[in-house]
């Protein structure tokens, strides 16, 4: 009787850590000394723990997270602004959170941050504030914002699990339907030339939109090839910053907005699968790189480039700017991974460069 009264307790405590929601404090970058750094995000992590009930969250120690991922991942990953869902995922953690510090030319320093959803694939809540004075006053932002972000997650999380719960039954009567729906049929292509420079590409029509069904590889100003290597451009076409990204396009194509690229997605069938029917067959790496292209969108992974002239992520992930500012610094963007089926969301420094998919006017 006492064995099984303890096997039974052991279960419980099993199922209660596999319940709780996973919250990775990612580390700090930015225009910052590193011990400042660190002591930033030692703050948010203070902050997440005395905010979130311990029955329901666990937050993720930071020797934990850099087994997960990797020192020399980790770090590189956070300078170089690979998004934060992605660094969340590899830890198993529902949500990532992370602190951005800009030095601006008058020595103005700007506070931005960011808590992502790795569930929902987009942000959950993020703030800037371009009136610290120092690095004391970007502890008392954190001081006075944080705990209602964190708040938040609490009721979202209640929020989700009666949703869940009230569900379920439906879930179990649909599964079988869901099983068998047949596959939307691929819309047919053709060709338009660019009478700029005679390029050539392929187009194609899904649903209501017209898309290019190749990246935009028109030589200008505020762009460049992956690693400066005209073969890259070819192949992925050319990497933009946002100010040229915008008027880019060729006549009667634009860039499109955060809401015309949601258009696409929720025809390819939401955020959470788009991304392994609008992927090429072809040309990513990893066993759950390439997709099925079944709209003959034919998106490739052109990885980006940083304003300090570095490249990466060739291979890997593909990222495509909208047109739809965030504020003076980001615009929002696109992606594409090669370790899963989604079509996230983030924002990042206008001066990155990133791909460029034009939709007819």
């Amino acid at each position: 009787m006492k064995n099984a009264i303890i096997l039974c307790l052991l279960a419980a405590v099993i199922v209660s850590a596999q319940q709780k929601q996973r919250v990775a404090v990612l580390p700090s970058v930015g225009d910052l000394d590193p011990q400042r750094l660190i002591l930033l995000t030692d703050k948010v992590r203070e902050i997440a723990t005395k905010n979130l009930p311990r029955d329901n969250f666990n937050i993720l120690k930071q020797d934990v997270i850099t087994k997960m991922i990797g020192e020399e991942e980790l770090y590189r990953a956070c300078k170089e602004g690979v998004c934060i869902g992605d660094l969340a995922r590899k830890t198993n953690a529902n949500y990532g959170a992370r602190c951005d510090v800009v030095k601006l030319d008058d020595n103005r320093l700007v506070l931005k941050f960011e808590l992502y959803s790795v569930n929902e694939d987009a942000i959950f809540e993020t703030f800037i504030d371009y009136n610290v004075k120092d690095f004391y006053g970007m502890l008392a932002s954190l001081e006075a914002r944080l705990p209602d972000v964190f708040k938040k997650i609490v009721g979202a999380s209640e929020k989700a699990a009666a949703r869940d719960k009230a569900r379920e039954p439906q879930r179990r009567e649909t599964k079988t339907q869901q099983e068998y729906t047949p596959m939307p049929k691929p819309a047919s292509g053709s060709t338009f030339t660019d009478s700029r420079d005679g390029k050539t590409y392929k187009k194609v029509t899904i649903g209501k939109q017209t898309w290019m069904a190749e990246n935009l590889n028109y030589a200008v100003g505020g762009s460049k090839c992956y690693t400066n290597k005209s073969s890259n451009c070819e192949q992925y076409g050319r990497l933009y910053n946002w100010s040229t990204a915008k008027s880019v396009c060729p006549a009667g194509w634009h860039l499109p907005k955060q809401s015309e690229w949601t258009t696409l997605v929720e025809h390819a069938g939401g955020e959470k699968t788009a991304g392994k029917k609008l992927k090429a067959t072809a040309g990513w790496k990893g066993w759950r790189g390439n997709g099925t292209d079944e709209y003959g969108f034919s998106a490739l992974p052109g990885g980006y480039g940083g304003s300090d002239g570095s490249f990466d992520d060739t291979g890997l992930n593909g990222n495509w700017w909208s047109a739809t500012e965030y504020d003076t610094y980001y615009a929002w963007y696109r992606i594409l991974n090669n370790y899963d089926e989604n079509v996230s969301r983030d924002n990042n420094y206008k001066t990155r460069l990133y791909s460029v998919r034009c939709v007819a006017d």
